[in-house]
């Protein structure tokens, strides 16, 4: 037997790295991010004053909305990671870029795509533009 057939090659930083994306740190970001969208979505068409539905957009429409600001508030959380969180406010440990594959920076730019697809169908539909 060769000893050096039992040796794992010591691998550089750079290399350990570039192993791939983190899957499931990208699945909680986008769940955070998309929870977040959401409230955002209904704070934003939220009606202040009374009215029977709740908001200024028609009920029908307010489903689309709603998801299309979960998409893309979870494809903005999954795609910049913590940096979206804390920014760069917080300067001692600054947060970790997040590991992307090709795959994953596709799949966060596409849930991004579609959510403001559908934000923008609510608003046309809403406003009888389309």
């Amino acid at each position: 037997m060769d000893p050096r057939a039992f040796r794992t090659p010591i691998k550089s930083p750079a290399a350990v790295r570039k192993v791939g994306a983190d899957w499931l740190a990208w699945g909680f970001q986008f769940v955070l991010g998309a929870l977040v969208g959401l409230a955002l979505g209904l704070f934003v068409i939220a009606r202040r004053g009374r009215s029977r539905t709740g908001f200024w957009m028609d009920a029908e429409f307010v489903v689309i909305w709603v998801t299309g600001a979960a998409l893309v508030g979870g494809a903005l959380a999954s795609y910049f990671g913590d940096r979206l969180w804390i920014g760069r406010s917080y300067l001692v440990i600054p947060p970790d870029r997040p590991r992307h594959s090709a795959l994953s920076r596709h799949a966060s730019r596409f849930a991004g795509v579609a959510g403001a697809l559908l934000i923008g169908r609510a608003l046309s539909r809403n406003f009888g533009i389309l």
